[in-house]
């Protein structure tokens, strides 16, 4: 059996072979294996090629009924919800790197590893943008749901700087020894993703609520 070309025609095997090269990279980016250093520098490659040609695969593919059915907002929204679980995860996961300074080789391994997602995430966007052509992006129900997803991120963003106010500034001197420069700066940090993931889940929220007639 011969192959239609990828770039030009889907087919299943290379779908698989695309999402095969990029869960191995997400692997050795994410869980290199300890004590061996001969595949780390597969994991960025891996990744590159695995999510470019799966990415072009997907654009080749016909559309499902969930593109039919769901605004491209709604579809952003949702792609930006797993891309900022997968940073809020990262992050958490070094929040004692953050809170106590990175060394250059944690830097690097941490900066790899965003990177990766950012890479994955522009590539999953020029997705959609191919698959969507020249469809209409936005009408006056989608601003109206984009304003007030952004009013619930602003104020989930302004609750946490508060409390991080209140917090500093009521608390007495020596129980704040905690707080160094690092440690401020990642809070702020993660208030910021915070204030995004609530924008967008409000997003979903609203465009959910929209169709059922609520």
């Amino acid at each position: 059996m011969v192959l239609p070309h990828p770039f030009k025609s889907s087919h299943p095997l290379w779908l698989l072979l695309g999402l095969a090269g990029l869960v191995a990279g997400l692997w050795l980016v994410f869980w290199p294996p300890s004590g061996s250093t001969t595949w780390l520098g597969m994991g960025g490659p891996l990744l590159g090629c695995g999510s470019a040609l799966a990415a072009i695969q997907l654009a080749l593919w016909r559309k499902t009924g969930f593109e039919h059915v769901a605004a491209p907002a709604e579809i952003n929204a949702w792609v930006m919800l797993l891309f900022l679980g997968a940073i809020i995860a990262v992050s958490l996961g070094n929040a004692d790197l953050l809170a106590t300074g990175l060394s250059a080789r944690g830097a690097m391994h941490l900066g790899s590893k965003l990177a990766a997602l950012v890479l994955f995430y522009l590539i999953l966007a020029h997705l959609l943008r191919v698959r969507r052509g020249a469809a209409i992006l936005e009408d006056e129900r989608d601003l109206e749901i984009k304003a007030r997803a952004a009013a619930w991120g602003r104020g989930a963003l302004v609750l946490c700087v508060v409390g991080l106010m209140v917090m500093l500034g009521l608390s007495p001197a020596e129980k704040l020894r905690w707080a160094t420069p690092l440690v401020i700066a990642s809070q702020l940090w993660f208030a910021l993703l915070w204030g995004w993931l609530v924008e967008y889940a409000a997003v979903v929220f609203l465009y959910w609520r929209d169709r059922s007639g609520q």
